[in-house]
């Protein structure tokens, strides 16, 4: 397997995460009790509620984000 079949398995992967999450924030009725957030993918902090109310699918906390961002990038450069 080459590194770009590997990526795309990979970004596959984290989609088909998303998607499920995104799911079980969309079928919650109510607001979750504090402590009960979904966890940043990268530093396992909860992610703000404000944050979810705001994207949903949102799978990082606003600092992550910005680095996940920042590091891509890069990486295109």
């Amino acid at each position: 397997m080459d590194q770009i079949d590997r990526a795309n398995e990979l970004m596959t992967v984290h989609n088909e995460d998303a998607i499920d999450r995104f799911r079980r924030r969309a079928t919650t009725k109510s607001k979750p009790a504090p402590g009960q957030h979904d966890d940043c993918i990268d530093c396992g902090d909860a992610i703000p509620p404000e944050r979810l109310s705001a994207l949903p699918e949102a799978d990082r906390c606003i600092d992550c984000q910005n680095g996940f961002e920042r590091a891509k990038r890069l990486a295109a450069r």
